[in-house]
């Protein structure tokens, strides 16, 4: 496993993951190729469905599959948005203990129930698998999450991944993570004075206007403002209420109370708005939608604007609502994102908001999200080295804290913590006086979601009873958007008596130097999200669940295995293969091909891995042995060919008489003849044994035999004939006259015995 920085855009509808590695922003694409994944999840008899082949499986399947699971993170049977997300469920929702909602699905045989974290957990352990698939090392990673979510679902969502097995290194809110994209691969543009962009993302579900300002080395969050419910999608719903309502009045049948022609309408509606942004028009065409009835229209570009005028409304009130929220009259540029922006309306109500003549195109509508938060992962990571750029990101709904004694009696005024806009990570400090044991209660100011409470966490304290002292709390808002109490304080102080000087005044008092103890204080804590058994329970059935999928998997992988090869099989023994069997042996291995493809449809649909296997090897047993004796008639004349023209070489090479083998002495030629003629009449022979046989007879002459002889002739021809020629014998060179010649007899005086001036 290769180390890479993730980043995971985890839309409603579709799942991107970005990389870093080796210096450059990658997208991840999938086992299709495709650089985004259907956040889907099906449930079925074997195995789980996730992504892609949750997707394929949806109009066979719609009861036991989950679509937009993150669109039910932290929601109770209470929430006013429920209602919303009810008309595009397919499966049924069931009511849990305390109002939590879970999704009825079949599984295993089972009628089993999901929280909206175990699902979410399920696509998470996907997009892990499909890193892992890839070669890279998927621990820690930067989700995005919607802007407006709250605590409850920014702590349901880190259940869900550790549930899944991911480490989150950060959750980050969606349209900073485009902020990022956009701002620290521009910082060469920025001067000290700031850019101010507006971002907007229109997903399939739900619509974000951000202000940011840039400046070379830092990205500063002005405002974020969105609408839940105004995305993709629900231009999508405004046209199958169209088309559904020509059609109940036409055969008095309500297709969208019918799940099965519901998804269908939304898959086919979902592909003609696409077509709408490109052209003036555009056709819907399903066959048999209901009672062998079909659904065909057309719409034109101008129809589609009329039915969304209200929608196209909103999005001008939002986008007003953040520049005044942001506290500017004007943006520098409107950057969209989002698959929703395609749409020529909803861009001339962007630009019409902002005042200005044409919204920017810069970033990657579908990429930007994935993109940043893989960057975030990088400059968190110790093993990549970024660019200095630091993100002010803030609070989008102020959360408050009350004091409360334990017993009830005594309660402090609610007092603002984390004011709108305040920015965040950031922890506050809280100097209070207490003289017994308390909590301290966090709640949103002002409700996020109609149903959904406003209660943040809740801290008991325990203070020793007595007089009152001095109480020190940290609360923290980490770099996830969610709230902890780190530590709270008992502050005592300590006075020591400094000793004067020996010639100081007598009368004098004493100087004093104070100094605090510092005590930890017991922290009981209730925070949102699972509780620790819960959740090692759910981490258990993650990690169970894996194992079936990936055995069913597998299994799958060796029935088409199977299923192939006797399709391969059957067809060879009817053509290439058919001389090299005799009809005796054919009958039967044909009847055994038939009962295994019988078995393959009957009892192999519920058969194990091994059982395939073990199907496959009788197969092989079968049919391999008629292969090889193909394979090795067919290999013959090739490798005869191959033989002929080495022993043609070897010989011409023994009997050259060119310059260059002149130094050959003809002894070590002779050792090539000798092996030429071994090996030719070895070759006759062959040929003659092989012309014997008849094909469904195994030959005994192997081709590696074929092999072995033209590389021994070849070898020992090129050992011979290619050794250089011997080097010419050195010339006597001429003495120097000046040079004085030493008879032998003469003594030669070292430099020892010479005498020195």
């Amino acid at each position: 496993m290769s180390a890479a920085a993730i980043g995971i855009d985890l839309g409603s509808h579709n799942v991107v993951i970005s990389i870093v590695k080796g210096g450059g922003v990658e997208i991840l694409t999938n086992d299709l190729s495709n650089r985004s994944t259907p956040a889907v999840v099906g449930f079925g008899d074997n195995q789980r469905f996730i992504g892609e082949s949750g997707l394929s499986k949806l109009m066979t399947n719609f009861r036991n599959t989950v679509l937009f699971p993150t669109r039910f993170l932290g929601l109770n049977s209470s929430c006013q948005n429920l209602h919303n997300e009810s008309k595009w469920l397919t499966n049924k929702l069931v009511t849990l203990e305390e109002g939590k909602i879970a999704h009825e699905v079949r599984y295993l045989g089972e009628n089993m129930t999901f929280t909206s974290e175990r699902v979410v957990a399920m696509l998470l352990s996907g997009m892990k698998s499909l890193c892992q698939r890839a070669g890279l090392n998927a621990n820690d990673v930067v989700i995005s999450v919607p802007c407006y979510f709250t605590e409850t679902e920014r702590r349901a969502l880190l259940d869900a991944v550790s549930i899944s097995g991911l480490t989150c290194a950060k959750i980050m809110n969606d349209n900073t993570a485009s902020a990022l994209s956009y701002g620290l691969f521009r910082s060469s543009e920025f001067t000290e004075e700031p850019r101010t962009v507006a971002l907007t993302d229109m997903g399939h579900s739900k619509f974000t206007v951000s202000i940011v300002q840039f400046t070379k080395d830092k990205l500063q969050v002005l405002a974020h403002i969105s609408d839940k419910n105004l995305g993709g999608r629900d231009f999508d719903w405004k046209i199958m209420e169209f088309f559904a309502n020509g059609f109940e009045k036409k055969h008095g049948i309500n297709l969208l109370n019918n799940q099965k022609a519901k998804c269908k309408i939304a898959v086919a509606v979902e592909k003609l708005r696409k077509m709408l942004s490109a052209g003036p028009e555009a056709v819907l065409n399903l066959e048999y939608i209901a009672e062998d009835l079909d659904l065909n229209g057309i719409m034109k570009r101008e129809e589609f604007e009329s039915l969304v005028e209200e929608y196209l409304q909103r999005i001008e009130n939002l986008c007003r609502q953040a520049l005044e929220k942001a506290g500017v009259a004007n943006v520098h540029s409107v950057e969209i994102l989002g698959g929703g922006t395609r749409m020529p309306c909803v861009q001339r109500a962007i630009a019409k908001a902002f005042n200005v003549e044409s919204v920017s195109k810069t970033l990657n509508p579908e990429e930007a999200i994935a993109r940043g938060c893989a960057v975030q992962s990088a400059m968190l990571s110790p093993l990549f080295k970024v660019k200095e750029f630091s993100i002010q990101d803030i609070v989008t709904v102020p959360i408050s804290i009350k004091t409360t004694s334990i017993d009830m009696e005594v309660e402090v005024e609610p007092q603002l913590l984390f004011p709108e806009k305040n920015v965040f990570p950031t922890t506050k400090i809280l100097k209070l006086q207490k003289n017994q044991p308390f909590k301290m209660s966090l709640f949103y100011s002002q409700p996020p979601l109609e149903g959904l409470g406003c209660d943040v966490a809740e801290f008991g304290i325990l203070c020793p009873s007595g007089s009152e002292k001095d109480i020190k709390v940290y609360i923290k808002m980490n770099g996830h958007g969610v709230i902890n109490l780190e530590k709270a304080e008992l502050i005592e102080e300590i006075v020591e008596e400094e000793k004067k000087a020996e010639n100081s005044e007598e009368n004098k008092e004493e100087a004093k130097k104070k100094k605090y103890k510092r005590t930890e204080l017991q922290v009981t804590r209730f925070l949102k999200g699972l509780q620790a058994e819960e959740l090692k329970t759910y981490i258990s059935e993650e990690q169970r669940m894996a194992g079936e999928d990936r055995i069913a998997q597998e299994t799958s992988e060796k029935r088409n295995e199977v299923e192939a090869y006797v399709y391969e099989a059957r067809s060879k023994l009817s053509s290439s293969l058919r001389d090299y069997v005799t009809p005796d042996q054919l009958q039967p291995i044909l009847s055994f091909l038939e009962e295994t493809e019988s078995w393959v449809y009957n009892e192999g649909s519920s058969a194990t891995k091994n059982l395939y296997l073990d199907r496959l090897e009788k197969l092989k047993e079968r049919i391999e042995p008629i292969i090889r004796r193909y394979n090795m008639y067919s290999s013959y004349p090739q490798l005869t060919a191959d033989l002929q023209e080495a022993l043609q070489w070897s010989k011409e090479q023994a009997q050259s008489t060119s310059e260059f083998h002149s130094h050959i002495p003809q002894e070590e030629r002779e050792r090539i003849l000798v092996k030429h003629a071994e090996i030719t009449n070895w070759l006759q022979a062959a040929l003659t044994q092989i012309a014997g046989y008849l094909k469904y007879q195994d030959p005994e002459i192997s081709t590696e035999e074929f092999v072995k002889r033209t590389i021994q002739i070849r070898e020992i021809t090129a050992q011979i004939m290619n050794k250089p020629k011997p080097a010419p014998p050195k010339k006597d060179e001429p003495k120097p006259a000046d040079e004085k010649e030493v008879k032998a007899d003469e003594e030669v005086k070292t430099s020892e015995d010479m005498e020195l001036d």
